[in-house]
Parts: C-alpha cells; sequence; structure tokens
C-alpha cells in the first residue's frame, strides 16, 4: 500500500482531511479504517476517531459509501466533491428565510390583486362570498373556502384568514375545534347592523357643514393666537419698562450714598488736616547721648588684672563631628 506523508496533526486538520482519505482509498481500492489509517501513518486513537467522523460526513454527503452487512466495512468514493466558492459566501440562515418570507408575502400579494381584478364584476362583499360558500358545504376548512373562491390556499392564508376570523367573531360562523378547524354558517348580519346609504343631496350637505366648522374652527384658532401674541407683547414691554425703573432706582441710591460719603470724608479730611498743622507747629528737641571715653586692652588688662583668652585657629570652621556620631560630608564630599 502506498503510504502518504502526513502526520496525525496534519490529517486533524480540516482543509486536508477528507482529500487525503479520498486519495488513500484512489491509489489503494476499496479500504477498511484500520487500513486508511495506517496509510496515513495513523497510530493514536484520538487521529483515528477524526477519520472516522470524516468517513460518516462524506458518506453523509453521498461522496463515500461503505459495503452493508460485512465487517469491517470497506469504504469506496462515489464522487468527488464540489468545490467551495469562498468570493460568495452563502447567506445566513435567517437572511434567506426572511427573504423566502418576502418574496412569498409579494406573491401572494400580487397573486390576491389579480384575483380582485379577476373577480371585479361580481358586486357581493367578500364576506358575502364565504358566508354563501360556507352555506353551501355545510362544513368547510379555510383552504375549502379558499379553493372555492378561486385562490389558492398560500394566497389565501396570507390575505383573507381575518376575514374567515371576523366573521367567527361576530358570531356569523361557528368554529369547529379539529385539525384542521371547520367552520359552519350560523347566521347573516342583520339589516339594522349594516351601514345605510345617504343621497347625495345630504352628502353634499353634510360635507359643506363639515368644510364650515373646520373654518370656524381655524378662524377661532387664529383668533386666540393673534391675543396671545398681543398678550405676550404687553407682558415684553411692561417687564422692560419694570426692569428700567429698578435700573433708575439703583442708580439714584447709588449717588446719595456717594454724596453722603462725600460729605462725611470732607468733614474726616479736615479734621486730619488741621491736626497735621498743628502737629507741624510743634518743635521737639532730640537729646544728643554723651560722649564716653574709650577704654583700650591695656587699660582693661590693668583694670582688671585679666587676660584675654586665647581662641584656636580653627575657631571660625564649622563642627562636623559630634559625640557617638559620624562626620557630616555634604553630596559633594566635603565637610558641612
Amino acid at each position: 500500500m502506498t503510504a502518504l506523508k502526513l502526520t496525525p496533526a496534519d490529517v486533524r486538520g480540516s482543509n486536508n482531511r477528507s482529500a487525503a482519505v479520498r486519495a488513500v482509498i484512489r491509489s489503494n481500492g476499496p479500504c477498511t479504517l484500520n487500513e486508511i489509517c495506517i496509510a496515513l501513518g495513523i497510530s493514536d486513537s484520538y487521529t483515528r476517531c477524526a477519520i472516522r467522523s470524516t468517513l460518516r460526513a462524506m458518506k453523509q454527503d453521498q461522496v463515500v459509501t461503505c459495503t452493508d452487512g460485512a465487517k469491517p466495512h470497506r469504504w469506496s468514493i462515489l464522487r468527488e466533491p464540489q468545490e467551495r466558492n469562498f468570493l460568495n459566501p452563502p447567506k445566513p440562515r435567517d437572511q434567506v428565510w426572511a427573504e423566502k418570507a418576502a418574496a412569498a408575502y409579494k406573491n401572494a400579494e400580487a397573486a390576491y390583486l389579480q384575483w380582485r381584478a379577476d373577480t371585479a364584476h361580481d358586486k357581493r362583499p367578500i364576506a358575502q362570498r364565504v358566508r354563501e360558500i360556507a352555506k353551501q358545504l355545510g362544513e368547510a376548512t379555510a383552504d375549502q373556502i379558499y379553493t372555492a373562491l378561486g385562490l389558492t390556499p398560500e394566497v389565501g392564508r396570507v390575505r383573507m384568514y381575518s376575514i374567515i376570523h371576523c366573521l367567527a367573531r361576530d358570531g356569523m360562523l361557528e368554529r369547529i375545534p379539529g385539525r384542521p378547524l371547520r367552520y359552519r354558517w350560523l347566521r347573516d348580519p342583520s339589516p339594522s347592523s349594516r351601514p345605510q346609504r345617504r343621497s347625495g343631496g345630504a352628502d353634499s350637505a353634510r360635507r359643506t357643514a363639515k368644510l364650515q366648522r373646520e373654518a370656524e374652527k381655524e378662524a377661532a384658532r387664529q383668533q386666540r393666537a393673534t391675543a396671545r401674541k398681543e398678550a405676550m407683547a404687553q407682558r415684553a414691554a411692561l417687564r422692560v419698562q419694570e426692569r428700567d425703573q429698578r435700573a433708575a432706582e439703583r442708580t439714584r441710591r447709588a449717588q446719595e450714598r456717594a454724596e453722603q460719603l462725600a460729605q462725611k470724608q470732607g468733614a474726616h479730611i479736615a479734621r486730619l488736616a488741621a491736626a497735621t498743622a498743628r502737629m507741624a507747629e510743634r518743635t521737639v528737641v532730640t537729646p544728643k547721648p554723651a560722649a564716653m571715653a574709650s577704654e583700650t586692652v591695656d587699660q582693661w588688662i590693668a583694670r582688671t588684672g585679666k587676660q584675654p583668652e586665647l581662641l584656636p585657629n580653627n575657631f571660625d570652621d564649622p563642627i562636623t563631628s559630634f559625640p557617638r556620631r559620624r562626620p557630616i560630608f555634604n553630596p559633594k564630599g566635603h565637610t558641612a
């Protein structure tokens, strides 16, 4: 048997696992699972399980097949898989379903409009047609009613089931439970519940009265809007007037305070000037200190009999050492 140079790590990958299996089957003919693993150089059970799952997936896709009845199964190739289109990936399932639903509704709407156009000669309402069909059939499902009307069940379910539901809700049709639901005719609508048609003159008078009421409402609305605008302008003018009055009052009070302060400061300044003049008139004679005779060192020694203290040469140097302490140095390495 021809052994491919593939490692278990390569076979476990999703890119060439099925291709490697199909290459072994093409080169060696129908093979069992053990023969495929030996040809691929697989010895671990984990990769063996991956090969088994690959064979099952290809069998489900009808790419390979296995012999029935004989064990161990021998696998053979039916066809080559189609190449994947990586440039145009498939659409998501929800998007595909939404597009199909939209297309189905659009087609149903078009079919319903076509049915309305084809049955335009029949002046009866659709609800009356449904009641007459239910009366003729005795018991009928919704699909049977759609078919009797000339519609397909798909179009009827999309467009007309609400009419049957409203007839059953109003008590004109009886809904019989079951799968599917069946409907039976009960009664027709009473004449008192039908809308009464009015004559053309009454309709025109009603429209004229309605237009007149709308014109009166519009005139009243315009009048109220004008009154609101005038009131707003008056209030704005009043606010401006009150603001100017408050500003004038503040200015008057400020002037009064300034005048009072000037009067007070004038009397105070006059008093300060008089006191300054009086102080300038006074002349104070500053006594001079008496002259003292200086004493020399020899005179001090003769007078006291003492000797001056002799200071060491390094008296002015800073103290850099203390008891039980290290010498103090600054960052540059010199003594402090």
